[in-house]
């Protein structure tokens, strides 16, 4: 592992102080001092000379800037543009590397006016004494020998990583994750045997995707069942009142009153005159019964067809329903799609704009021949001043572009995600439509045929057999009409006691069509419980399957923390919180330290425990053991546990002017 011990940091005219020298020569140091005595500064003057940054990665210039120079320099009277000095040496693996950076003020005049004004600045760098042109250079000698900025920030800034402004948890979390090695879900479920076959259930679908379809499963289930309650009612509701109606008493009613029937109709053959007219009456009688017995067994063949046309509109209907839900839940994804799409592709047009606004951009260079400094220069040095600015220039908008590049690609990325799941649900739409217009078309007709099978019922009339024995029946009236010659008084009561008796008849058998019509209502709801009593077994696997997910998500939660923690000494991150509708925040990364969360309740002492720890773990995870600055060092009371170089900060009343401690040596040091 790379060790980087800090032997001294000198500071001139840099946030405020005229000069200080800190020289802890790669021993563990004590900086005392209140507050605003300078005890930050010391670390911020080693970001500054490594990355140009103070240690809350703020730049001397540009926006959120901090002030590099001592802002009362003119109040005390002395000279304006006096140079900003940083000069840092640090022991790589026992090995001294110097480094220094000086930040340059411009000062000049403009045209009429005779004060100078302050025109700009430039930054000067130097490796072990030898000038270095160029700042990429410079930062490429950083990054190879020392640590890259991120690693500088996470190891040697304590709290610097568990800052949200600074380092948000979004990307500490995903940090986290990379360390460990995010786990896949067959990982996952190979962790916990509860899980055993639910690779097989995924069959290649996302643990999300899965859960999803299942949702989406037991959501249609439960609306199948919800319907069949309101089906059963429905055939109730047809079903007549049969409560004391005996079919077989019925039945035998109708023999009874056939016989009656019979036995009046011989009576009033005895009364009628002429053996003619008895002769044809019961011809008559005879062609009524036959003509009542074609009506019969034609509308009932007619029902049947009736009955199946009603059961299959049922069904369609059904089907229908569930069609048109998912149809206006599609339409819902199509819009969120749209707008999505529309809103990437505007914010691609504004890239492309400022993309073509900075590439236009050129470059400008004015010298100044009257400017006391400047003009004076030899002319070769003049020249290395514009190309130092011309390659600054360059180097700046081509990140400025690359940064634009980047996030066209993202936001194009995100447009062609969009338009594809746009296109499945259109083509869904398109299936849906297509299945929907084939069901109304077959409800359509079949309404149609119930339709023509209703009027139908009346058509027994034209039956060849029926039609005959009506001609047959009106010619034996008008046959008896001239044959009789009178009519005996108690003629017309035998007829309406035969037609009160047709009339009983004809209420018997629709007693005994009632009891038929609510046998086909009992099988219909015994067929609707049986639907039901299926559905409630695929309800149930489908809640099993959704209970699998569940565990997954929470036996997810329980092996990447337990991956994650095992990392760390004392710190205990929260990367998952159940919530109270069931689902889980994997959004969360919050350090705890004995169950206190890191940014609610926990002290400041702790908070440098975990830090530290913190920083630990990333020193071993980036092969880097890197020096520490450890602030708010007053608030510890148990040691502090580092292989690393620390630097305490102690915030000590009364202590006016920093004083330094020097303590027993991490490492022995190189002098």
């Amino acid at each position: 592992m790379k060790k980087v011990r800090l032997f001294s940091i000198l500071m001139e005219h840099f946030k405020g102080v005229k000069r200080d020298f800190f020289e802890p020569k790669g021993y563990d140091a004590t900086a005392y001092g209140e507050n605003e005595t300078g005890k930050t500064r010391r670390l911020d003057a080693v970001c500054w000379v490594l990355f140009d940054k103070d240690s809350k990665g703020r730049s001397p210039s540009g926006k959120g800037k901090f002030n590099i120079k001592d802002t009362t320099i003119k109040d005390r009277g002395e000279p304006q543009g006096l140079d900003a000095l940083g000069e840092l040496i640090l022991i790589v693996d026992d090995k001294k590397i110097k480094l220094k950076k000086v930040y340059k003020e411009d000062w000049g005049t403009v045209r009429g006016s005779v004060n100078k004004v302050l025109k700009g600045h430039t930054n000067h760098y130097w490796i072990n004494d030898e000038p270095i042109p160029l700042k990429k250079d410079y930062d490429a000698f950083i990054e190879a020998n020392i640590a890259t900025e991120e690693q500088f920030k996470f190891i040697t800034a304590l709290g610097y990583f568990t800052d949200n402004k600074q380092h948000p948890h979004k990307e500490r979390r995903n940090f986290l994750f990379k360390m460990a090695g995010d786990p896949s879900d067959e990982e996952i479920i190979n962790s916990n045997p509860a899980l055993k076959g639910f690779s097989a259930l995924l069959d290649g679908k996302t643990v999300e995707g899965f859960k999803k379809t299942v949702k989406e499963q037991i959501k249609l289930t439960k609306e199948k069942r919800v319907e069949i309650p309101i089906q059963i009612t429905e055939v109730d509701h047809n079903m007549p009142d049969i409560q004391g109606v005996d079919a077989g008493k019925e039945g035998s009613r109708i023999a009874e009153i056939n016989a009656e029937i019979k036995k009046e109709n011989a009576l009033l053959i005895q009364v009628e005159s002429g053996g003619a007219i008895a002769e044809k009456t019961i011809q008559m009688k005879t062609l009524n019964a036959e003509m009542f017995d074609i009506r019969t067994k034609y509308q009932g063949e007619v029902q049947i067809k009736i009955d199946r046309a009603e059961k299959e509109q049922r069904g369609l209907t059904g089907e229908l329903e569930n069609i048109s839900k998912q149809g206006i839940a599609i339409e819902d994804d199509i819009i969120n799609y749209l707008q999505k799409i529309n809103s990437n592709k505007s914010a691609v047009q504004v890239l492309r704009d400022s993309y073509n606004i900075r590439d236009n951009t050129k470059f400008s260079y004015t010298h100044n021949e009257n400017c006391s400094v400047c003009g004076a220069l030899p002319k070769n040095q003049l020249n290395f001043s514009e190309e130092k600015a011309l390659a600054a220039f360059n180097t700046k908008k081509a990140e400025a572009l690359e940064e634009i590049r980047a996030n066209g690609k993202n936001l194009n990325a995100e447009i062609e995600k969009s338009e594809k799941l746009l296109k499945e649900a259109e083509t869904k739409k398109a299936t849906l439509s297509t299945e929907k217009n084939k069901l109304q078309s077959q409800i359509k007709g079949v309404n149609e045929s119930i339709t023509a099978l209703t009027a139908k019922k009346e058509d027994y009339i034209n039956d060849p057999a029926h039609t005959l024995a009506a001609a047959k029946y009106a010619n034996l009236e008008l046959e008896i009409e001239g044959l009789k010659k009178g009519e005996q008084p108690n003629i017309d009561a035998i007829n309406k006691k035969i037609e009160s008796l047709e009339q009983e008849k004809e209420v018997c058998q629709g007693l005994i069509n009632d009891v038929e019509k609510c046998k086909t209502g009992t099988a219909r709801k015994a067929e609707l419980n049986s639907q039901d009593d299926k559905l409630k077994v695929l309800e149930e696997k489908y809640n099993e399957h959704l209970n699998l997910c569940e565990l997954f998500s929470t036996t997810k939660v329980d092996y990447t923390e337990d991956k994650i923690n095992s990392l760390f000494k004392i710190t205990k991150w929260k990367l998952f919180e159940k919530q109270v509708n069931g689902n889980i925040d994997d959004q969360m990364c919050e350090p705890m330290h004995n169950g206190v969360p890191y940014s609610v309740n926990l002290n400041d002492g702790n908070k440098v425990l975990v830090d530290l720890d913190i920083s630990n773990t990333l020193s071993k995870y980036y092969g880097t053991d890197l020096f520490k600055f450890v602030d708010n060092a007053e608030s510890v009371t148990s040691p502090l546990e580092s292989d690393s170089q620390l630097i305490k900060l102690f915030a000590k009343l009364g202590v006016k002017k920093l004083k330094d401690e020097i303590e027993k040596p991490a490492l022995a040091a190189v002098v």
